[in-house]
């Protein structure tokens, strides 16, 4: 679910064109707001953020930086489904290694599936592709042989990398444990745009 909104200072009248091209390309509303209330401003976006997610955003700012200029707001919220879902009765606690030397115990969900699945061996790394709600979506899980620090697999993240990666891959008969977790992302995308007069 992506909701995106121009607002701009009641000072401002949008230009048809641009109102079109921005609508066409980018989806976004396009609406007239006085910065110079804050409260009332940040109330109004927070209201359009909870009412364009069914609640699920209720507050996406605190503050209106810049009363004279626009602001970009994108709300988004995404749940994802397996899309062949994790039996519940298989889940055990296990060991989860953190470093070489401190492990915590965690829910380990566990399944037994037809996967998109690369073994770079050039690399050391099992790469698996697990769809997502009715495939319209997936995640890449990339795990190195052994444990180590992440910094040499942030730097091999290319998308031509990704790209090979996905390119490589053969459905197989994968056995698949991952920690049972819940993650809630929240960043501000607010951008201030200056308005020429």
């Amino acid at each position: 679910m992506i909701n995106n909104r121009l607002y701009g200072p009641s000072s401002v009248t949008f230009a048809d064109d641009f109102v079109k091209t921005s609508k066409k390309h980018y989806n976004y509303d396009h609406l007239k707001i006085n910065f110079r209330d804050k409260r009332s401003a940040v109330n109004s976006i927070n209201e359009w953020a909870a009412k364009s997610t069914d609640g699920k955003l209720p507050e996406i700012t605190k503050d209106v930086q810049n009363p004279d200029g626009a602001m970009i707001v994108n709300a988004m919220f995404f749940k994802p489904h397996w899309d062949e879902r994790f039996h519940e009765k298989m889940v055990d606690n296990r060991g989860f290694l953190v470093t070489r030397s401190f492990t915590v115990g965690v829910p380990m969900m566990h399944r037994t599936g037809l996967y998109d699945f690369y073994e770079d061996k050039e690399n050391n790394l099992y790469i698996l592709n697990m769809p997502l709600g009715k495939k319209q979506a997936s995640m890449i899980l990339i795990m190195p042989y052994h444990l180590e620090p992440l910094e040499r697999l942030e730097k091999l993240l290319t998308r031509k990398q990704v790209d090979t990666w996905l390119s490589k891959m053969e459905n197989k008969a994968v056995a698949v444990s991952l920690p049972k977790i819940s993650l809630e992302v929240s960043h501000n995308l607010q951008v201030n745009v200056s308005v020429g007069t």
